[in-house]
Parts: structure tokens; sequence; C-alpha cells
């Protein structure tokens, strides 16, 4: 008997063959030496397990999936189990961007938002000059006009000239909803900040040029000749930047995938679950990868041509995959792997990090305190005003100690009533009156 030289898959070989050979009382011996290359040559022969059956050297070959080039060469049972080709991804790094609070609301209504408020202050100034008969506050509608605005996005509570009263509730029930949508959302942002891109689909990964592509396999696997023949742009530009890994170096793999989040492996399903259950799992039930199927291949084991232990191993193949044995054999190895793993895994040196993600994976859907990274745009922008306020203050100083007395006192004798806004607006308001 001839099988692949992964532990784990040796054990299900070696399990399911033990159960026949008790059932049928024979002894067999596994080797590994033709699992490396199992392609066929340009003249028609073969290489690894598929020579070896062709030329006698072994009697089954444990497991390989059926394809139109091997189909004419050997018997295959049963299939007795699924061992997709799929693609390991990480999961979504939830990193939170300090400019989160501007993504709450798309640029183009961040646009419309900033043209509402421009456009509301000609209408207010118009508004107020055209109901008033006295322009010698003119400036000062115009500073009011840039106000109010303000006043309505934050509602602030103020008087109100009469002549833009309604104009101005109208502004205040568009803020209303404006803020409420930004709020709810600012906060699911920074609760739940946006996961990075990650393939969701061949299509998707051709297009992400900053990944790699990791495909571990081997000369003759089903998934390399799928690559091999396909004429899709898709597929040609994958295979182009695969970088072939032999399978001792699986879990490595696996774990530099899982961690660093900056490459993909395309590999079969049942070899990535055991290799994870080995230098990945810190809990059972958390995985910290994603799968995605390429192509589905169901295993079957694999005879001479026209072998008198086909219809044996045929039937026996089915009975055992039909029933759950093959299932329920597959998990017990997964448990095993991962006891006999543990030690091994809290010694490493990513097992911290393990520990961190799964952590986070289990906790990602809890509420959670906000940090100071949530709120660094707003105290970026509030020590922003700090030294421009703190700026204008010392200029404004400074400027009144060189101002000449004579200035000063011309200035102390302006009435109060002219530095008085909202007496101007009173006034302003008195007029309009007057008008009617």
């Amino acid at each position: 008997m001839e099988g692949f030289p992964f532990p784990p898959i040796q054990d299900i070989c070696v399990k399911f063959m033990s159960i026949l050979s008790i059932h049928y009382n024979f002894s067999f011996d596994y080797d590994t030496e033709s699992s490396m290359n199992i392609n066929q040559m340009e003249n028609g022969s073969w290489h690894g397990f598929i020579g070896d059956l062709i030329n006698s050297k072994a009697d089954i070959v444990l497991w390989l999936s059926n394809t139109y080039q091997r189909d004419s060469y050997v018997d295959f049972t049963t299939p007795w189990i699924n061992n997709d080709a799929v693609l390991f991804s990480p999961l979504p790094r939830y990193t939170l961007k300090w400019q989160a609070m501007f993504l709450a609301l798309q640029p183009e209504v961040w646009f419309c938002i900033i043209l509402t408020m421009v456009i509301f202050i000609p209408v207010f100034y118009f508004q107020m000059v055209l109901n008033s008969s006295d322009h010698r506050f003119s400036n000062q509608i115009w500073s009011l006009s840039a106000i109010l605005p303000m006043y309505a996005i934050f509602q602030a509570s103020i008087s109100v000239p009469k002549p833009v009263k309604w104009t101005f509730i109208s502004l205040v029930f568009y803020s209303i909803i404006i803020c409420t949508c930004f709020t709810s959302n600012l906060t699911s942002f920074l609760t739940l900040p946006e996961a990075d891109p990650l393939p969701k689909s061949l299509k998707d990964l051709s297009k992400m040029k900053n990944l790699q592509i990791d495909f571990i396999g081997f000369p003759g696997s089903n998934i390399k000749l799928f690559f091999d023949d396909a004429t899709s742009p898709v597929y040609v530009d994958i295979r182009n930047r695969m970088n072939l890994v032999h399978p001792k170096n699986m879990e490595a793999k696996m774990v530099d995938m899982a961690l660093d989040g900056k490459s993909v492996i395309i590999n079969y399903e049942l070899n990535g679950l055991l290799a994870a259950a080995e230098s990945l799992q810190v809990l059972p039930q958390i995985n910290i990868f994603k799968k995605t199927t390429i192509l589905s291949s169901p295993v079957s084991l694999v005879l001479q041509k026209f072998s008198k232990f086909t219809e044996a191993f045929n039937v026996n193949a089915g009975k055992l995959h039909v029933t759950g044995i093959f299932a329920k054999m597959l998990q017990s190895i997964l448990g095993e792997r991962r006891k006999k793993t543990r030690g091994k895994l809290k010694s490493s040196s990513f097992y911290q990090r393990l520990c961190q993600i799964s952590k986070q994976l289990m906790t990602i859907a809890e509420t959670k305190p906000f940090t100071m990274k949530n709120l660094m745009a707003p105290f970026f922008i509030l020590s922003i005003g700090l030294v421009i306020s703190v700026a204008s203050f010392g200029i404004e100083t400074s400027w009144g100690c060189n101002k000449p007395l004579s200035d000063k006192i011309k200035g102390s004798e302006i009435p109060r009533k002219e530095h008085n806004l909202f007496q101007k607006i009173i006034l302003i308001n008195l007029n309009a009156e007057s008008l009617k």
C-alpha cells in the first residue's frame, strides 16, 4: 500500500486499512516514497503512485481523485470522502482609522451638507437686509448670516431674527435628520471598524496583487492540472503568481498566512484543517482563517486496472462512507492531533498572538469602550482650534498694546450698543416691524 507522507493523512489511511485487514485477514506495508510526483510524462508513462500501480509495485493507493487522464489506467472505488481544493485566507483585520469619524458619511453626502450650509449664508443675509431699512450694520449681518447655519447644525439655542425665523426652523429640522444619521452611523464605525479587503473568490484574488499566493501541492495533482489547463485570464494570472511550496512546509505557511495576513494558500481542505489542528487552533471551535472552495475533489481508493480487489474495496469504502465512519474517523484524528501538539503549540513563539486573535474573534460582537484612537480626530480638531485661538489672542493683544492712546480713547467713546450683536439683531427686527 502506498500513501502520502503527511502524518495525519497516514493515520486515516492506516486506520482504514487496519479495519479491512481485520475483516479480510491480510497484512499490509505502508510506503510514501512515490507521493511527490504523480504526473504523466509526454510518452504516456506515469510517475509516482499510478506508475507503481501500473508496474505492479503496489496493490492499492490511498488516496487520489479521479481525472480523465488517470481513469483509463487504474481503478477508482466509490468516493469515500471529499478533499476539496480550497483557498485558505486570513480572517479580516478590523483596523480603526483615525479618520473614522469622517467615514460615517460618503464624500458626496459631505459635499451636499457643506454646499447646503454655504447656500444658506446668502439666503439669511438677503432676507435680513431686504426686511430692514437700516443698512448700517451690513458687515455684522454678514457675520450673523455665517453663524446661523452653524447654530442650526449644532442645534444651539439663540434669539433668531424674525425675517429668517421660518428659514432657520427648516434648516434646524434638516440638521436634526443629518445629525441623527451621522451619530448612529458613526457609532457603528467606531465600535465595529471597517475590515481589510480579502478575496472571496479567485476573481477577487486575481485583482489583489499585494497578496502572495502559495500553492501546497505536487506535480500531477488535480488542482495543479486544473490551473495548468486553464485559459481564463483570471486563472492564468493566479497560475503565474503561484509559489509552489513543499508539503513538509505546510504548517509553517499556514501560520504565516493566519498571522501576517499578507498571503493566501491554495491547498486541499483536509490537509489544511489537519495542519491547522496542529499549529493554529488554540480553541477547537475557533478557526482563525477562512476557506473558499475552488474545486470539488472527492477522493477514492486506487487499485490496479481490473484488480481482483476492486469490488471488495469498493463495497467497503461505500459502507464506511454511508455510515459516516470516515467522518467520525476524521474528527477523532483532528482531536488526537490537537492533544498531541498542544504542548508544542504553547511553547511556540506565536502562541500569544494566536490567543489574542482567538479572543478578538470571540468578542468581535461585544460592546467595547472607546479608546483614544476612536476620538483622535475630535482631539486633533480641538488642538488646532486652541492653537488658532491662542495665536489670534496674542495678535490682538500685541496690536492693542501698540495702538496709539488717542485711538483707544476714541474707541472707548463708541456707544456700547454698536458692539452688541444681539442689540443689533433687535434693532433690525424693530426696523422690519416699522416697515410693516
